[in-house]
């Protein structure tokens, strides 16, 4: 068959029919109605009435459904979901690739600032440009050019300006963006096919035009002809108010943009780096084969994992269903022996050989491990600290030795751990129980020796290939896996800090062009200053301090609100950083010395002129 698009949320190697998996112990003698294993597709009719399709699955859900979950008081109801929805949907469960919907605004949203700084610096810089313009239209006024034409002339400039815009972000879209999908690891498509982007880009062009061309016509139009034709600016009051107001405003978007920039690298650095209560450096997982029945798989991974302890390189080594980061093998509904079945709490069950816990250091608060000559799943269990307050066993010493209910079979708790990260750090410690098997082929985890690492790999490799010679020896490093549950919330950071940096740089080119216009408005009082015996330095200084007071209002602007959206974005994770004071001065601090940079060029220029020059011709 063809490939799966790239943009599908659901994506696949090899299709295999289901009728043999319905057939393993697990499913039979059950109706099925029992079992929540699998994703239900189903094509709808046409002409079928959606409301009232789903209205037939409500009743269907209390013929089946509500007998079997009755005893557990749980009331379950089935639902459709448009295939087109799923791919937005990222509180679906494993399996299918989903997009955060919100992160998807959130990056619409920056873009959108950034245009709207874009659309601000052509203002700024146009009205920047007005003393070098005010000649050409008093010789146009002088000649019999009318103000309409005259605003005809300068609005079509910006006409064309936006629309050399559209062409040159079309184009550099089409060529960059299969280099941003490499970066975010996504297949990124530029559909020029689709009548939506055109509307889109029609829309932004139409509003653009306006936004940014309408104030620069009018008041490039309204120089009056004898002084214009003098090259000076009657507004020389008038539109400054405007132009810092509209500085403010960017550099108010760039400090909120890179302060949150900061914010995401700070708690992605923070999440893997955090102890996560278990042993997780120079850990090799190998992959059980999967081309064999389980009891064979069974017996040739049991000789591979005695082999492999005799290696000098390997620590120790171990088996489980799951790893740390994979999930769990079952989502039990479990309580406490004794307690109702409105008591029950969902608990995630791993399989574990008696190896495990000890390889992967993971403390005990209370009793022990399991006992090797002891390999039924269902005689003992262990449990960690979450699961003390979900099943009411009290104490971590009040624990050991009562039983739990797992679906129908009973456990006695042997030992309890401490808490730890088996998944991301996002989410909350949750009540994980291990449960024993002399040994389980599918993940291997071998911890091997920091200084013997590419030789113990080697040796494991030769092992696995004289046991299992048709199936690949396939391997890879625990902290790398475990890590690439952070990768979204990294690529979301990389793509904040292009933007913030944009941004940024959009900024410094409309102070610039604030910088460029004040200074030429202040030429005459430079020179004065200068003739009254004025040092170059104290008029850098008295110039730059004016911008340097529209950083500050920036940062009144752009603090609160930064601490605002950074605190709700760290409110999605179980276990962060906590807002931190840094977050909001580094911004400032940086923001303060690039705009120091950017128009010291100019207002050290406008301090070195000569006052003869200037003032000439008063």
């Amino acid at each position: 068959m063809q490939d799966v698009p790239g943009n599908s949320h659901f994506k696949f190697d090899m299709l295999v029919p289901m009728y043999n998996m319905l057939r393993a112990g697990q499913y039979l003698g059950d109706n099925g109605w029992g079992m929540n294993n699998f994703y239900n597709y189903v094509q709808v009719n046409p002409q079928a009435d959606i409301k009232a399709a789903e209205a037939k699955l409500a009743d269907l859900s209390a013929r089946q459904l509500d007998e079997q979950w009755k005893d557990y008081g749980i009331t379950i109801r089935l639902h459709l979901q448009p295939l087109k929805d799923i791919h937005l949907q990222t509180n679906i469960a494993v399996d299918v690739e989903t997009v955060s919907r919100s992160s998807i605004y959130s990056l619409g949203l920056i873009a959108a600032f950034i245009l709207i700084i874009a659309w601000i610096n052509y203002i700024n810089l146009s009205t920047a440009r007005s003393m070098e313009r005010a000649r050409e239209v008093g010789i146009k006024k002088a000649i019999g050019v009318s103000r309409r034409g005259l605003v005809l002339q300068f609005f079509t400039e910006s006409v064309l300006i936006n629309l050399i815009a559209i062409v040159l972000a079309v184009v550099l879209t089409s060529a960059l963006l299969p280099k941003m999908g490499e970066i975010i690891d996504k297949d990124l498509q530029f559909a020029l096919s689709d009548l939506r982007l055109w509307l889109v880009l029609a829309g932004l062009f139409a509003f653009g035009t306006m936004a940014s061309g309408v104030y620069p016509a009018f008041v490039l139009s309204s120089f009056k002809t004898v002084k214009a034709l003098k090259g000076s600016n009657q507004q020389e009051g008038k539109g400054i108010s405007l132009r810092k107001a509209l500085v403010v405003f960017q550099f108010a978007a760039s400090m909120v943009l890179m302060a949150g920039t900061f914010a995401v690298y700070r708690q992605i650095d923070y999440m893997q780096s955090q102890d996560k209560g278990l042993t997780m450096d120079q850990m090799l997982i190998v992959q059980g084969p999967g081309t064999l029945d389980w009891e064979t798989a069974k017996q040739k991974m049991k000789v591979f994992k005695d082999k492999a302890k005799q290696l000098p390189g390997v620590e120790s080594i171990t088996s489980s269903g799951t790893i740390p980061g994979g999930g769990a093998n079952w989502g039990a509904d479990v309580r406490k022996s004794g307690a109702p079945q409105s008591d029950i709490k969902l608990g995630f069950v791993v399989y574990v050989d008696p190896d495990f816990i000890p390889t992967y250091e993971i403390p005990f608060v209370a009793g022990g491990n399991f006992n090797p000559e002891l390999h039924s799943s269902m005689q003992s269990i262990i449990i960690n600290e979450s699961s003390l307050a979900a099943y009411a066993l009290g104490t971590a010493e009040e624990a050991i030795g009562q039983k739990l209910v797992l679906e129908g079979d009973t456990a006695t708790v042997i030992g309890v751990l401490k808490n730890y990260n088996w998944e991301s750090l996002r989410t909350e410690f949750q009540p994980y129980l291990f449960m024993p098997d002399d040994l389980v082929p599918r993940n291997l985890s071998v911890h091997l020796a920091g200084n013997m690492i590419p030789e113990s790999i080697d040796a494991l490799r030769e092992i696995y290939g004289e046991l299992i010679k048709d199936e690949p020896f396939d391997y890879y490093f625990l902290d790398d896996s475990f890590n690439a549950q952070y990768k979204a919330d990294q690529l979301f950071g990389k793509i904040f800090a292009v933007f913030a940096s944009l941004a940024v740089i959009i900024s410094c080119l409309g102070l610039w062009g604030l910088a460029l216009f004040t200074t030429a408005l202040k030429m005459k009082e430079i020179g004065v200053r200068k003739v009254l015996g004025a040092s170059v330095n104290s008029i850098v200084y008295l110039l730059s301090g004016r911008f340097v007071k529209l950083i500050w209002v920036s940062s009144l602007i752009a603090l609160p609100l930064a601490w605002y959206g950074i605190s709700q974005w760290l409110n999605n994770f179980a276990f962060s950083i906590g807002m931190q004071w840094d977050f909001l001065l580094l911004p400032l601090v940086v923001l303060l010395l690039i705009a120091l940079l950017t128009v010291s060029t100019q207002v050290l220029k406008g301090a070195a002129s000569n006052p003869v020059k200037v003032l000439r011709s008063e």
